[in-house]
């Protein structure tokens, strides 16, 4: 399984996160619900999106949505 790999900045250096995920298989009849969301602060614009999927991990419903201008931490608890 590979590794994901993320770029970010903190102050004026770049930084490379890598974290390991994996989905693990759900009990039957039960569904997982993965959210993300993300502010651009030059631009002011924010956006969440999401997906439900079932216990065989099977997409079901997914959402992606702007939202008006935010906080953080408002956008990553939508």
């Amino acid at each position: 399984m590979k590794t994901p790999q993320h770029m970010g900045e903190i102050g004026d250096q770049s930084v490379r996160i890598s974290r390991n995920t994996r989905w693990k298989k759900l009990e039957m009849d039960w569904y997982k619900v993965n959210t993300d969301g993300a502010r651009e602060l030059e631009l002011d614009y924010a956006a969440s999106s999401g997906v439900v999927k079932d216990y065989n991990g099977d997409w079901k419903i997914g959402f992606a949505r702007k939202i008006d201008v935010c906080l953080v931490m408002e956008v990553e608890s939508l």
